[in-house]
């Protein structure tokens, strides 16, 4: 029988293991989609026209925001900040505002985890194809460990949150135009 000495370091040792086994083979959660809508108000006119959308990411980022969470964020943003009367699915839209994720940076490590994005914005009339506006809008988002103990978590976090941030800069600018 073992005495109580080798018990105590083998109940540590599995404890030790169970730990190292948890933490390794954590499975984070992909990208939410709710967690992309920007929480503050848009700024800018409210524009009476409808509008549809297109929405890509044409990157290939480890942690990726597909096209349809990027298109409902859009979405939902849009109806949350009535920087247009209505989200039209599909076509018949007055206007076409097509956004495309082009680089989506992501940290492998580190302590703070910063994401960089560059995503492009196009806005056109449906009726005629005429751009109204288009810009390339960069934008960040930073998760320290206080956020998440877990680095990947981080990166979904700081991703999340440079989404969210290019989602609400996009939207105020189009609140600038005059359509």
């Amino acid at each position: 029988m073992r005495n109580a000495s080798d018990m105590r370091i083998a109940s540590r040792l599995l404890g030790f293991i169970a730990l190292v086994a948890a933490l390794g083979g954590c499975s984070v959660d992909p990208v939410r989609t709710e967690n992309l809508v920007p929480t503050a108000a848009v700024s800018g006119k409210k524009h009476s026209a409808t509008v549809s959308l297109d929405a890509s990411n044409s990157t290939s980022a480890p942690l990726k925001v597909n096209d349809d969470q990027l298109k409902q964020a859009l979405k939902d943003a849009i109806t949350k900040s009535q920087t247009f009367s209505q989200v039209i699915d599909g076509k018949g839209g007055r206007y076409l505002l097509t956004v495309n994720i082009v680089k989506l940076d992501q940290p492998a490590f580190g302590g703070s985890m910063t994401v960089t994005m560059e995503v492009g914005w196009t806005l056109k009339r449906a009726d005629t194809g005429a751009t109204v506006w288009q810009e390339s809008i960069n934008s960040t988002h930073t998760t320290g460990m206080g956020e998440a103990f877990v680095g990947v978590e981080r990166v979904r976090l700081a991703t999340e949150g440079a989404v969210r941030n290019n989602i609400a800069s996009g939207l105020a600018k189009i609140g600038q135009l005059n359509l």
